[in-house]
């Protein structure tokens, strides 16, 4: 049986995943002036927010298999429901992508900041958690309560 959510717990919970995913970027990022210990205490208890968020907004709820199952095993209207989701997940996405190649372009042609290595590797995470869990977050967002 699928627990139930409230909206707002449901939209909290996506703003403090993908604020998560914000903040450990921000963290690598600062990284190169602080102590190595210190930075890794901070991308580490982002990561523990984030993955609290995730274990809320998706342990024991429907939004993760509804995002993910095959038709086959879903209703019309949810099919449809996650089809939309997964449109608007793909915008979002492509849109990201787009405005950091925009970015790289530009920053490269003006002498602008650029990553170095291990942000990439946070650029990297950041975005393939943001690619994996987009559609079931649209989801979870958009979900009327049955009440």
């Amino acid at each position: 049986m699928d627990r139930s959510l409230p909206l707002p717990i449901r939209r909290t919970a996506v703003v403090v995943m993908y604020g998560a995913f914000a903040a450990g970027l921000g963290c690598l990022a600062l990284a190169g002036g602080w102590h190595p210990l210190p930075t890794a205490l901070g991308i580490a208890a982002v990561f523990a927010v984030s993955l609290a968020a995730f274990g809320v907004l998706f342990t024991g709820t429907r939004y993760w298999r509804w995002g993910n199952a095959p038709d086959r095993q879903l209703d019309e209207f949810h099919v449809a429901s996650r089809n939309r989701a997964y449109l608007s997940a793909y915008q979002v996405v492509s849109t990201l992508g787009m405005a950091g190649l925009i970015w790289l372009q530009l920053a490269n042609d003006h002498g602008w900041h650029l990553p170095d290595g291990g942000m990439w590797s946070g650029i990297f995470w950041a975005y393939t958690l943001v690619v994996l869990t987009l559609p079931a977050s649209i989801l979870a967002w958009i979900e009327r309560d049955l009440d």
